[in-house]
């Protein structure tokens, strides 16, 4: 039987949420689960307890620690499936997912198909505000481009891998926003692009994830890695561009000049002007939670 899906899955210190994501996964002998470790301090014998309840996993240990960007493209090399599907290890789907995409995909054409992802605390398993509000946003208007060029996680989505290979698609190893330009080509390179409108997937919100690890350095990552993004839609003339949230507040101060190339590189149609109302805002956010803080 040939393989019609493979669902990467990046680890990194996190094997009580990765033993949930994985149970979430069917085991069925056209679907594919691959693990891959970014140097994780996990132990022989945990890692023997994860092969022994999950044999179906197919588990890469890597010992760089490039992030989770290298580990999805250690992913893509060894994947087989027809379909991509990205999951992090604090995720997980929910049940009958898989029965919903098997309908989707056979019934339509597309060349990626974007579902609806909610959000939990990672502790209380309580629903939150969107993490990637414009997937949300973009299935329920059914605006593609919105879809297309600002949903920058590669979880959320069916790709088809002869898209990706086709075009050589692979994820930026930087130690985060690794993934904005993977989504980017994507959206780019996709010739049809398909809608699911039930939540499959649920995207949690963890105190150790890298999205809230705010500080210069990593601002100044994310911002390098939005304007490969937006030079690259602008020379696309796409209108469409990636804005900053509040930690750019950790980056403006101390790399003004980056900050300068950031705004450049986002011009187009007035998007120079809602970058910057963006970096605004998050200014006025950060200032108002140290107020709270000190307060």
């Amino acid at each position: 039987m040939s393989m019609k899906y493979s669902v990467v899955i990046p680890h990194k210190d996190s094997l009580q949420w990765l033993f949930r994501c994985v149970a979430s996964i069917p085991i069925r002998e056209d679907l594919e689960v691959i693990v891959v470790d970014d140097n994780s301090t996990v132990s022989s014998v945990e890692w023997e307890d994860f092969r022994t309840k999950y044999p179906y996993a197919r588990l890469f240990l890597t010992h760089e620690g490039k992030g989770a960007g290298y580990a999805r493209n250690v992913g893509l090399g060894h994947a087989q499936g027809e379909w991509l599907i990205f999951s992090d290890a604090d995720d997980y789907f929910y049940p009958g997912s898989f029965d919903v995409i098997d309908k989707f995909v056979t019934a339509n054409d597309a060349d990626i198909t974007y579902f609806l992802c909610d959000s939990r605390d990672g502790e209380t398993g309580e629903l939150i505000p969107d993490r990637v509000p414009n997937i949300r946003r973009g299935i329920e208007r059914k605006d593609l481009d919105l879809l297309r060029y600002r949903s920058y996680i590669p979880c959320g989505k069916v790709i088809r891998r002869e898209l990706v290979e086709t075009h050589h698609i692979r994820f930026e190893e930087v130690e985060v926003s690794n993934d904005i330009m993977f989504s980017t080509l994507v959206g780019y390179y996709v010739q049809k692009v398909g809608i699911i409108d039930t939540a499959l997937y649920c995207i949690t919100k963890n105190k150790n994830s890298l999205f809230f690890g705010l500080d210069s350095r990593r601002a100044k990552i994310r911002i390098e890695a939005a304007v490969r993004v937006n030079d690259f839609l602008y020379q696309k003339g796409v209108k469409h561009r990636y804005y900053p949230h509040n930690y750019t507040f950790f980056f403006f101060p101390n790399h003004p000049l980056e900050f300068i190339k950031a705004v450049y590189k986002c011009r187009y149609k007035g998007q120079t002007k809602k970058y910057i109302k963006e970096v605004w805002r998050g200014i006025r956010r950060e200032w108002k939670r140290l107020h709270r803080t000190n307060g």
